[in-house]
């Protein structure tokens, strides 16, 4: 009987052992996959982001906690999301983030989303981006009120879009809110940052109050 037990405590310790997975580890298995899934020359481009975070069985729940400050991770581990920040430098605005969704055994459990990265940085090739001079030249010709100020434009990838788009606001008008800011109503227009044309038209506001 007592050897029965030593040998359930012995085996419960390397379970518990082996549960225990090296943060290093982790980072090391999450870069692999993110460097095979790009280049050298892209995975230049991220950086780790204190996002990241991982989902563990404690007590018959699922719960989350951070893991970054760790050396290990001591509870039952059944995913682990490595949160990644990309930032091309030479353009503002051309940025974006994933994340490396990971099971226990280090297994990728979800395609990575790399749709941010423009189609001149997979070819290694200087931007076919429009200037910003241009962008906002296309848009004054196509709004179709006339404003009190127009903004500069704004390049971002769109997510809904799918694309890099150069955003301007034509401000309508202007108005104290409630808080005594500035508000009013506003037109707006995307441009389709490689080929210059319009995306999307709509009208918004500015200086909402979010309650």
């Amino acid at each position: 009987m007592r050897l029965k037990i030593i040998f359930f405590l012995i085996f419960s310790f390397i379970i518990n052992h082996a549960q225990k997975l090296k943060t290093s580890d982790i980072l090391k298995a999450s870069d692999s996959i993110l460097l095979q899934k790009t280049n050298p020359e892209l995975f230049d481009f991220f950086s780790l982001s204190v996002g990241s975070y991982y989902k563990y069985s404690k007590k018959n729940t699922v719960k989350i906690g951070k893991f970054l400050s760790k050396k290990r991770l001591k509870n039952k581990v059944l995913e682990i999301w490595v949160a990644y920040d990309f930032n091309y430098p030479d353009i503002k605005g051309v940025r974006g983030g994933n994340w490396v969704k990971l099971d226990s055994r280090f297994n990728l459990i979800e395609p990575i989303s790399l749709e941010f990265i423009p189609s001149f940085l997979w070819k290694k090739q200087e931007s076919n981006f429009i200037s910003k001079e241009l962008a906002l030249k296309i848009a004054t010709e196509n709004f179709k009120k006339n404003g009190i100020k127009i903004e500069k434009p704004e390049l971002f990838f769109d997510n809904k879009l799918k694309l890099y788009v150069y955003m301007i606001t034509n401000k309508l008008n202007e108005y104290k809110n409630s808080a005594d800011r500035p508000s009013g109503n506003t037109e707006i227009i995307k441009i389709n940052a490689e080929n210059g044309k319009i995306a999307e038209t709509f009208d918004g506001y500015y200086g909402l109050i979010i309650r």
